[in-house]
């Protein structure tokens, strides 16, 4: 199931993205994005805390990935799944 995902995404950077390396190669970029959190405590109790995420991206070859599949609304708008509240 991991091999079909990383194919069809492979796919899509070829076609959209224009990226010529090889599907290792690919992995490896988008190895080096990552999600960032952040946690502050708005007030005295522990309840108050708030999360804030955030894309973190080392490197220059992976820009172009982070807006074709769309990664920064997937962090704003996180999708509802049922049955799983945190992830």
């Amino acid at each position: 199931m991991g091999y079909l995902l990383n194919a069809l995404l492979y796919k899509q950077a070829r076609e959209n993205a224009k990226f010529a390396g090889s599907m290792s190669t690919f992995l490896e970029i988008l190895d080096n994005v990552r999600l960032g959190s952040v946690i502050q405590n708005n007030g005295k109790r522990k309840k108050s805390l708030n999360v804030k995420y955030s894309v973190e991206i080392p490197e220059e070859p992976a820009l172009p990935f982070i807006d074709l599949f769309k990664l920064d609304e997937l962090i704003t708008n996180k999708p509802k799944i049922a049955g799983l509240s945190k992830y």
